[in-house]
């Protein structure tokens, strides 16, 4: 049985700083979603942009930092529930809940809820079905993205092979050059760190272990990405593109016959240039 491992923490890393970014660990407002589903076939969505997906109808229960998808003012939240293949017995539940932390504790604990959305079985409810409410932030947002990447209406042939050529190099640097994964990713570090209240230092050395240790598994190899494969969707109000297989598994994957690791990406168009930003 393959040990599934998603690779979040091996993209926290950077050594870029600028005026913007953390010169020291601050104590910020942070906001996280707890979510909950029963035989659901989902995925919920965060200002347009599929934030946590459930690809068949085993159970899902988490709880996850958001914000890097949260903008200052309204927000939105959303959830879509797609058909089962074998609809006869098909009830989804889910439920997804958004709330301040307690910064007093330890674990992702609310203070304050924000904003619920709930789906309860109905057989009267024909799918795909989609919900969404809003909700408003009054809290300091501190990220960069919604201010500097473009608005993208459509994207043509060369854009597609541009952010294809930078997710191969992604994957082959993370097993062979740790330096370029880090460069590869330097506007997405700057803005976890602005997300979280940390320094850049904490995270580079928290990712720099996490290559070491990726690095001395044996036998990994890189699930190539074929391009006839990967699908892109325009999210995030037209400002993020979301790159997937399209079977909806992430674009890097790496694997050993006992490990697989995922690397889910996510494109913005900053100062002309495509850019790995989440």
């Amino acid at each position: 049985m393959k040990h599934v491992y998603i690779l979040k923490i091996f993209l926290l890393l950077t050594i870029f700083t600028h005026e913007n970014t953390m010169s020291q660990e601050i104590t910020i407002s942070k906001q996280y979603i707890k979510v909950e589903m029963t035989d659901a076939i989902s995925d919920i969505s965060i200002n347009g942009v599929p934030f946590i997906k459930n690809l068949d109808t085993d159970g899902l229960v988490t709880t996850e930092p958001v914000n890097l998808w949260l903008r200052n003012g309204e927000n939105t939240i959303s959830y879509s529930i797609y058909p089962h293949e074998e609809s006869t017995g098909y009830s989804p539940k889910l439920s997804a809940s958004i709330f301040l932390h307690d910064d007093k504790q330890e674990i992702p604990t609310p203070l304050k809820i924000l904003a619920t959305i709930e789906h309860t079985s109905d057989p009267e409810v024909k799918y795909p079905f989609t919900k969404s409410i809003k909700f408003n932030i009054n809290n300091k947002i501190f990220t960069k993205l919604w201010d500097d990447a473009e608005t993208i209406n459509s994207i043509n042939s060369q854009d597609k092979a541009q952010m294809i050529q930078l997710a191969n190099k992604l994957a082959n640097s993370v097993l062979n050059n740790t330096k370029q994964a880090v460069d590869l990713q330097l506007y997405k570090i700057q803005d976890d760190a602005l997300s979280e209240g940390k320094t850049v230092d904490r995270l580079k050395e928290v990712a720099v272990k996490s290559y070491e240790w990726l690095q001395k598994q044996e036998n990994l190899k890189i699930d190539e990405i074929d391009p006839d494969e990967i699908k892109f969707n325009i999210c995030g109000s037209g400002q993020l593109i979301n790159m997937t297989r399209k079977n909806n598994e992430d674009a890097i994957i790496i694997e050993s016959e006992d490990m697989y690791f995922d690397i889910g990406l996510y494109f913005a168009r900053i100062k002309g240039n495509w850019t790995i930003v989440r």
